[in-house]
C-alpha cells in the first residue's frame, strides 16, 4: 500500500515541527535529539492526550536571540491558539493558514530529503484516523481497531480510545535488501490505545505499529511518499502509559 504523508511543507531546523497525515499531525520531536520543546499543549487542552509540557514563550530580541526565533515563537503561539479553538483539528482552514505562515519561516528546498526528518515525533493534535467515533468520558478520540490498523488486526470492530500517536523516521540500514529504490528511510507509525472491554474496571492496553519506508516524492520535495510493508499488534502493561 502506497500513500503520501503530508508534510507538504516540513518545518525543520529551529522549528522542529511538521504536519503529517495518516493519523499523524502536528508533531513535536521527543527524546535526547530534541533541542527544545516545540508546539505543545497542556493535558487539559489536548483531547485524549497525556501530560504534555507547554512552551510557547516568545523571546525578546537580543544580541543572542535573532529576530527569526522571535517570529517563530509568535507564530507558534498563534498556532497553539488556533488548535485550541478548533478542537485540535488539523483540518480547520484557520489552522492550516497558520501552518503555512510558520512553514514560510523554515527552509524551502529539499525539505523531504533533510536529515532532520530523522527522529521520533509525538503527535500533539487530535488523531485523524477514518470514521471517528467521538470521544470517551476522558476526552480521548475513539476508533475501531480495524481503522487504527488498516484492517490488519481483528476484531475489526473493537472500539479503542487513542492515548498517544508517534512517528519514527530513521535511515534504512545498508544491510537491508528490501529497501525500495528512492525510499532510504524506515518509517514507523505507533498508536497506543485502551480497548473497551465488557468487564468494567479491567483496562486492556495495546499498541499498533505499522512499518514501512519513506522517501521524497520525485515531483514535490515537500512531500514524503510512504510504503507500508508490515504491522504488529502488541499488548501493553495494564496501566496508562
Amino acid at each position: 500500500m502506497t500513500t503520501s504523508c503530508w508534510p507538504r511543507r516540513v518545518l525543520l531546523a529551529a522549528l522542529h515541527l511538521h504536519l503529517a497525515r495518516l493519523g499523524a499531525g502536528f508533531l513535536r520531536k521527543s527524546g535526547a535529539a530534541a533541542r527544545r520543546p516545540n508546539l505543545t499543549l497542556s493535558a487539559a487542552e489536548v483531547p485524549g492526550d497525556g501530560e504534555v509540557a507547554i512552551d510557547t514563550t516568545v523571546p525578546e530580541v537580543t544580541d543572542t536571540v535573532p529576530p527569526l526565533e522571535v517570529a517563530v515563537g509568535e507564530v507558534k503561539e498563534k498556532l497553539r491558539l488556533e488548535l485550541l479553538a478548533h478542537d485540535c483539528s488539523t483540518r480547520a482552514p484557520e489552522v492550516r493558514a497558520v501552518v503555512d505562515e510558520l512553514a514560510d519561516l523554515g527552509p524551502a528546498v529539499d525539505v523531504a530529503s533533510s536529515s532532520q526528518l530523522q527522529g521520533t515525533f509525538d503527535m500533539v493534535n487530535a488523531p485523524d484516523f477514518p470514521d471517528d467515533l467521538g470521544k470517551d468520558v476522558q476526552g480521548r478520540r475513539r476508533y475501531t481497531l480495524g481503522r487504527l490498523s488498516f484492517n490488519m488486526f481483528h476484531p475489526l470492530d473493537l472500539v479503542c480510545s487513542v492515548t498517544r500517536v508517534s512517528n519514527s523516521i530513521s535511515i534504512a540500514p545498508s544491510a537491508r535488501k528490501d529497501v525500495p529504490a528512492g525510499y532510504g528511510n524506515v518509517y514507523e507509525l505507533h498508536t497506543i490505545f485502551e480497548a473497551e472491554t465488557p468487564i468494567v474496571g479491567t483496562p486492556l492496553w495495546g499498541e499498533v505499529c505499522v512499518s514501512g519506508f519513506c522517501g521524497p516524492n520525485p515531483k514535490d520535495d515537500h512531500v514524503l511518499d510512504v510504503i507500508f510493508t508490515s504491522g504488529c499488534l502488541r499488548k501493553m502493561p495494564d496501566t496508562d502509559p
